[in-house]
């Protein structure tokens, strides 16, 4: 924008604040907006058709609008002459009628954003019923996303029962459902047919048959659905399940390789496709760096049935441009999975140190790519972190790597305004620590301290009072780029090394008696620190072998290089028993990974040999953005990717 356009628009805000060559008036009840005609025939085709076809309130001085408050109307004509509008909760739905009523399409599209982002699941429901009303479909279509995306959590809370008629129908009839069972569904049906049983019992049955009664257990269909009176009482629903059953026979028989008689089953019209939500697995989450400064990468693995998937392809293993050490992943109890910190290789392995970063970015999983986040307020590196109600937070590390003193200082991040506050600072600077959360608190194992000495210590963040503790107690080997966890009140610190050792011990902390006990070692000399918790179970992806010396024929020590592994083993936390789950994680790191809920129709299948064999994810891309699960609650350590 020039300085004559920045003229004229600060000269007809002029205009407006002093009421000098108004020519018309807006009234709403009382109130009284004198206003300039050209600017809103410019600002809104409503005003455009109002003010320049044959219609009363062309030649009007006074132009009435129903149906507005004249707070509303205000609003609405400030942000014609300025661009711009303070929203507030309680008056965002009026502005919204009005805006759309009169076709002001920026500030629609505005408030359409921001009613999107101030979406939670107590209001969620009362906007898409504002929206269908009201037929924003672009603000409607959004909601119907997010509610979909927690249509468990809202059925459990009692609000989807509140919906009207068509727009539950809609919800119920979509692939897009995130449900794990199709009984979710059918219970939806009765609790929104149950909320006003005289009036809805008309709509059961059009309800009922878009439930997909293949995918319900045979048990859950004899005992619950036929034994439902509406079910009973009407013939056609009756028939929907014997069509049901018939199908299932057919579908046994066609399973154990016999040839159904009746051909007429081919001509079932039945629908058997799972929901989105069915599609839901806890999957073993890897990052990394990528193609570019700003791109990381994401793959992940099914540890259950050895399955790889790949979102965002890793930089190539032979070249260290975009290598990122130090850094961590989190997963927070609604699932957010955030990329936070670390180092670029090339910035501390060709000079004496290098500056970390102070980047956090957060997977968005339906788009397949990394979202940039608000940073930190410190840049860090080998940093504990952990989450607890949904907050991350973030203890010491280094601001610059290597050859400079660890930070003392703390962070917590709100993922829901995108911001970060600062909290108590640790009694002292420490890095390469773990850290995880027991009920009130957040407790720090090990790690190395500003001398550069290797730690056995506990140290206790008390959440609620934002201060620190240092327990009198110790862990048996002082240890560094360990992991830490929390399970059944009890807290478990594996991995890691210190100065003269790579540590494959387990040590269990009972805070309540403030004693410890010993788990079982780990099977393999190495150091490991990428340790993720899936209930109770613990999953070790790879790590490096000790470094070992020969003796050459001149009978000096020959230094071999590390050994880097890629298997994975897992620690049942019940019976303190280590196994191998396999030999290799094609897309594994040894650095770090989390444990999180991920859509495998959202991710790549990739074979052993990398081959992509499905999916409808990215396809490998790279790529990240910008903008705005079953997880542990403790963190470990890491090198590089």
């Amino acid at each position: 924008m020039n300085s004559q356009q920045q003229r004229v628009l600060q000269g007809l805000q002029d205009l407006y604040d002093s009421c000098l060559l108004t020519d018309v008036t807006l009234v709403a009840g009382n109130t009284r907006v004198p206003c300039h005609r050209n600017v809103l025939a410019a600002s809104s085709p409503y005003f455009r058709a109002m003010f320049t076809t044959d219609v009363s309130e062309s030649c009007q001085s006074d132009v009435t609008l129903q149906d507005v408050t004249g707070e509303t109307l205000r609003e609405l004509v400030t942000y014609l002459y300025r661009g711009h509008v303070t929203v507030r909760h309680e008056t965002v739905e009026e502005l919204m009628t009005a805006a759309s009523m009169l076709q002001v399409d920026c500030l629609v599209d505005f408030l359409e954003m921001h009613m999107v982002q101030a979406l939670t699941l107590d209001n969620c429901v009362e906007v898409l019923a504002y929206a269908d009303f009201h037929n924003l479909s672009t603000l409607k279509e959004a909601v119907r996303q997010f509610v979909m995306d927690h249509f468990t959590e809202l059925l459990a809370m009692g609000t989807l029962q509140l919906l009207p008629f068509t727009v539950f129908r809609d919800l119920v009839q979509d692939d897009r459902l995130n449900v794990s069972e199709e009984e979710v569904v059918y219970e939806a049906v009765m609790l929104w047919v149950r909320h006003d049983i005289e009036d809805r019992h008309r709509h059961f049955t059009k309800l009922f048959q878009l439930v997909r009664l293949p995918l319900l257990s045979r048990e859950y269909v004899e005992s619950d659905v036929l034994m439902n009176p509406l079910v009973n009482r009407d013939p056609y629903c009756r028939g929907l399940v014997t069509i049901s059953n018939l199908y299932r026979i057919r579908q046994g028989m066609s399973q154990a390789g016999e040839d159904p008689e009746d051909e007429g089953d081919d001509d079932m019209q039945v629908n058997t496709k799972r929901r989105n939500g069915m599609f839901n697995k806890v999957l073993l989450v890897f990052s990394g760096g990528a193609g570019s400064e700003s791109e990381r990468s994401f793959t992940a693995f099914d540890p259950d049935s050895q399955t790889s998937y790949l979102s965002i392809r890793h930089h190539p293993t032979f070249d260290y441009k975009y290598k990122i050490d130090h850094f961590r992943l989190v997963v927070t109890q609604e699932g957010g999975i955030f990329f936070v910190g670390g180092i670029f290789f090339d910035h501390y392995h060709f000079d004496d140190h290098g500056q970390a970063m102070n980047t956090v970015m957060r997977y968005d999983q339906r788009h397949g790519l990394w979202q940039t986040c608000a940073p930190m307020n410190s840049a860090r590196c080998s940093h504990a972190i952990c989450t607890r109600d949904n907050q991350v937070m973030v203890f010491g590390g280094y601001n610059t790597y290597p050859g400079y003193p660890p930070l003392d200082s703390c962070e917590l991040y709100h993922p829901e305004v995108n911001a970060w506050t600062t909290l108590d600072s640790m009694p002292v600077g420490i890095a390469h620590h773990a850290a995880t959360v027991h009920r009130d608190c957040v407790y720090l194992f090990g790690g190395i301290d500003d001398e550069g000495c290797y730690l056995n210590t506990v140290i206790c963040y008390h959440v609620n009072r934002d201060t620190w503790s240092l327990l009198d107690t110790r862990m048996s080997a002082a240890r560094a780029e360990c992991s830490a966890f929390t399970f059944n009140d009890k807290m478990y610190v594996l991995g890691g090394c210190n100065q003269t050792a790579n540590l494959v011990s387990v040590e269990v902390y009972d805070p309540d008696t403030n004693r410890w006990q010993r788990g079982e070692d780990f099977p393999d000399e190495r150091k490991f620190s990428s340790v993720a918790q899936v209930g109770s179970d613990l999953y070790v992806c790879g790590g490096v072998r000790q470094t070992l010396r020969r003796a050459s024929s001149s009978g000096l020590g020959r230094r071999m290089p590390m050994i880097e592994s890629r298997d994975l083993h897992r620690y049942d936390l019940l019976s303190n028993t280590w196994s191998r789950v396999t030999r290799n994680v094609p897309f594994g790191c040894h650095v770090t990974c989390v444990a999180a809920m991920l859509n495998v129709k959202q991710l790549q299948e990739v074979t052993a040999s990398g081959v992509v064999i499905s999916g409808s994810g990215s396809s490998g891309r790279s790529g990240s953005g910008s903008g705005g699960g079953s997880t542990g609650s403790g963190s470990g350590g890491g090198g590089g990717v």
